[in-house]
């Protein structure tokens, strides 16, 4: 039996973390100047805290809400850059 399909009579949900990006957003030019390099937890609309680390944001958050999705996010003025080449097969 394969556990990754979706038991019948049950629809599946996505999850999507548009609200909390939103929150993010707004907020995000006065946290540089007051909380840069912190890592934020924010569920819905609520900004449930900073803290120190990625780690230490989800503790919390698991802690708080169960395990659910969560936004937590480094607070920075500029967004990483990651660069990841094309590989051939």
């Amino acid at each position: 039996m394969d556990r990754a399909k979706a038991r019948p009579g049950r629809r599946l949900r996505r999850t999507t973390l548009n609200r909390e990006q939103a929150v993010y957003d707004a907020n995000l030019s006065r946290w540089v100047k007051e909380q840069d390099g912190a890592h934020v937890l924010i569920k819905g609309d609520e900004v449930v805290g900073f803290y120190p680390t990625r780690e230490a944001a989800l503790d919390a958050g698991y802690a708080r809400f169960g395990v659910v999705p969560l936004f937590v996010k480094k607070i920075a003025a500029t967004e990483p850059v990651y660069n990841i080449p094309n590989a051939l097969l």
